[in-house]
């Protein structure tokens, strides 16, 4: 087994801005990636790609919707609560440290 730490600030940011770089319609300009990744703070990176498929299937449902698929705040805050990432305990991380080394 082989431990893989949890993806750091910088990490998180850019998958972030990897997503965020492909969405078809843009997003808001008030949106912060660097706000948004320090709040996955302890999550993992299934977690991040979890929340960027929902934002980006509300960006299309809203699009269908609406005409417009840009990502806005509110949808941000929709794909939070729908993907529902938890940030890992620190017992669990100690104990897979504990296998690494």
């Amino acid at each position: 087994m082989i431990y893989v730490g949890l993806p750091d600030v910088v990490a998180r940011k850019g998958m972030l801005e990897n997503v965020f770089s492909k969405l078809p319609e843009g997003y808001d300009g008030e949106i912060c990636l660097n706000e948004l990744a320090e709040r996955f703070e302890g999550c993992s990176m299934r977690d991040i790609r979890r929340f960027s498929e929902l934002m980006v299937d509300l960006g299309f449902e809203q699009k269908l919707n609406s005409g417009d698929g840009k990502i806005t705040a509110s949808l941000i805050e929709n794909a939070w609560k729908d993907a529902s990432p938890t940030p890992i305990p620190e017992k669990e991380i100690n104990k897979y440290k504990k296998m690494a080394i």
